[in-house]
């Protein structure tokens, strides 16, 4: 796998959730859409929480240590994104079960983290090999053990899913 390629990919996801909501009003940024299902807020809070782990390990590789370096290839973002998706048709209860999320600041501070987050996410990456980044593996709570580069396409795509909730709430408030 090409690291370029996976950058690109997760700067272009989280361009296209900023972009999107970059001119929603931050009343309908907050908005729940119906009781226990997330603001466009919550989502985009959700995946700083989700990345914000990443940050700290992509900075200190030597912590990914921890878990036994990967003995077969990586996946590309497909076969990632079929993991993922194929792991959705049976999730586990707790991913069932509605779990707030808070937000911290106001809209415009959320979408200064996201890309602030993901920024850093990249730079600490691109310091990786391209052979580290397919031997370290990091724990996914719901895909087991998934390789550093992997967990990146994995981010990607969890964004890009999370852009599609988000862009259904939009269309709702128009």
């Amino acid at each position: 796998m090409e690291k370029q390629v996976i950058f690109n990919s997760l700067q272009n996801e989280v361009n296209a959730v900023v972009k999107c909501v970059e001119n929603i009003s931050e009343t309908h940024f907050f908005q729940q859409p119906y009781p226990e299902k997330w603001s466009i807020g919550q989502h985009i809070q959700h995946l700083i929480q989700s990345s914000k782990p990443l940050v700290s390990l992509f900075g200190k590789p030597e912590l990914m240590n921890q878990w036994a370096k990967s003995d077969r290839t990586s996946r590309n973002y497909d076969e990632v994104k079929t993991l993922y998706l194929n792991a959705l048709q049976t999730p586990p209860p707790f991913l069932m079960v509605y779990r707030h999320v808070d937000t911290e600041g106001s809209k415009e501070e959320i979408l200064g983290n996201i890309i602030s987050i993901t920024e850093k996410l990249i730079a600490r990456a691109s310091n990786m090999s391209q052979a580290d980044l397919d031997a370290y593996q990091i724990p996914h709570p719901l895909l087991g053990l998934l390789t550093a580069g992997e967990f990146l396409h994995f981010t990607a795509f969890h964004t890009q899913h999370h852009y599609g909730a988000i862009d259904k709430m939009i269309e709702l408030f128009s």
